[in-house]
């Protein structure tokens, strides 16, 4: 065993990094078990203290600023002390291309905050930032804390993965067309959860990217297109948490990303309680435009947030064996099954149900090979329908997963699959829709 090191600095770097990682959560992922690095963080406290101590070792000596500066730029969290960042990154074009992550905000206008860049600072970065245009900068309606976020992203072209907190309906952040070429993964967050935000509001950045694969957005209230219009070419992914959009505004998400093939809904939030939400029959018919790209689709809609709580008969998907490319689906009990039907219920009559929709073998496309059914004791005579007839409707399907089943009900669906030469598996995260 050697002699122990006379100071810090005699450790080895791979020393140095666990110890910058203890101190420093925010560098590697470990706040509140969140991936700060693709996810950004909600404990703000934490990654600006986080922050603040890989900034003040990256400017203590060369071997601590070799390794904390990666760990710092690596994945930048705006905080009240960003400005300190902000300003690296304007003197040192060279770090600023090594951000491969950000998490800014982008509010509306709230008052200004003296703890941001001084004008003077916001008049150089208007000068030498070019990416951003005019129009953003010197409109008035805009917090000097929230430009510090905007202008960080123009200043960042090798950016990766973008998380934006915004309360906005307007668009507010104008780039150049491929100004974030690099731009792959774009995350959008609302802590309002009344009043929730504008997918318009995030259009500049979508026109900017042009190799945007996947937007992840929670509390989204509204989306504005005009005839014609998109979000992006390029998206093929889209998750959607906890929104309350009317049939209008759902039919122009789905217009707005042309290539989709991945798409996940939840209906959620404290406006989806005052408005009257797309109900999954209309969302089946939106989808159709997109029925020769979509091969994984998840509709989390749950009746509570709907007039009475409760779904009629006419709201229940009807049909989607339209849908010529869809290999995955995961639906929850309120998109197929109501026991609220067309029909009365008579207390004189033999039949003790309500009136639900389609059987699921009328449902489902031939070409659907993943199955997945939240709640599934409502439509038991249904499932065991599909697991006699699938070998002949349905020869590519190999797998139905099933959530919130009893044991004894679990056990006699796995067993008519079985005999159809179909895996039947329990779930925990069916329902599970990533959330921004």
């Amino acid at each position: 065993m050697g002699p122990a090191p006379a100071s810090i600095l005699d450790l080895s770097p791979e020393i140095l990094v666990q110890i910058l990682e203890y101190l420093c959560p925010h560098c590697s992922g470990e706040v509140k078990g969140t991936d700060t690095r693709s996810l950004g963080t909600r404990d703000s406290r934490l990654v600006e203290a986080s922050q603040s101590n890989l900034h003040g070792l990256s400017t203590s000596c060369r071997k601590l600023r070799n390794i904390a500066q990666p760990c710092l730029y690596h994945y930048i969290v705006q905080t009240e002390n960003a400005r300190l960042i902000a300003r690296t990154l304007l003197q040192r074009p060279s770090l600023a291309q090594t951000v491969e992550g950000l998490s800014i905000t982008a509010l509306d206008f709230n008052g200004e905050d003296d703890e941001t860049l001084s004008d003077e600072d916001l008049a150089t970065l208007e000068l030498q930032m070019q990416t951003v245009s005019t129009d953003a900068l010197e409109n008035d309606t805009f917090e000097r804390e929230n430009i510090l976020g905007m202008l960080m992203l123009g200043h960042t072209p090798n950016i990766q993965k973008l998380s934006v907190l915004t309360d906005s309906f307007i668009p507010m952040m104008y780039y150049p067309d491929g100004a974030l070429s690099c731009l792959t993964i774009l995350r959008a967050n609302c802590d309002d959860t009344e009043n929730g935000f504008g997918l318009s509001a995030l259009a500049g950045i979508m026109r900017a990217a042009p190799n945007l694969k996947t937007f992840v957005a929670s509390n989204l209230v509204k989306v504005s297109l005009e005839e014609g219009e998109i979000f992006s070419e390029s998206v093929t992914e889209v998750n959607i948490a906890e929104a309350a959009i009317w049939k209008e505004d759902f039919d122009m998400l789905i217009q707005g990303f042309p290539s989709l093939q991945v798409f996940r809904f939840e209906t959620g939030g404290d406006r989806a309680n005052y408005i009257w939400c797309a109900s999954p029959a209309d969302m089946a018919k939106s989808l159709l435009a997109r029925k020769e790209t979509l091969k994984k689709l998840n509709l989390s809609v749950s009746a509570e947030f709907f007039p009475d709580g409760k779904l009629e008969r006419g709201d229940m998907i009807d049909d989607l064996s339209r849908m010529t490319a869809l290999e995955s689906i995961t639906l929850n009990i309120d998109s197929i099954y109501t026991e609220f039907g067309a029909d009365f219920y008579d207390s004189d009559s033999d039949d003790d149900f309500y009136e639900y929709g389609p059987s699921l073998i009328d449902l489902l496309p031939e070409s659907v090979r993943v199955l997945g059914i939240v709640e599934p004791s409502d439509v038991e005579d249904g499932i065991m329908e599909l697991a006699a007839s699938a070998p002949e409707r349905f020869p590519l399907l190999r797998k139905v997963m099933l959530q919130y089943v009893n044991d004894n009900m679990y056990m006699a669906f796995k067993k008519a699959f079985k005999k159809a030469g179909i895996k039947c598996v329990k779930s925990k995260r069916l329902d599970l829709i990533v959330h921004a």
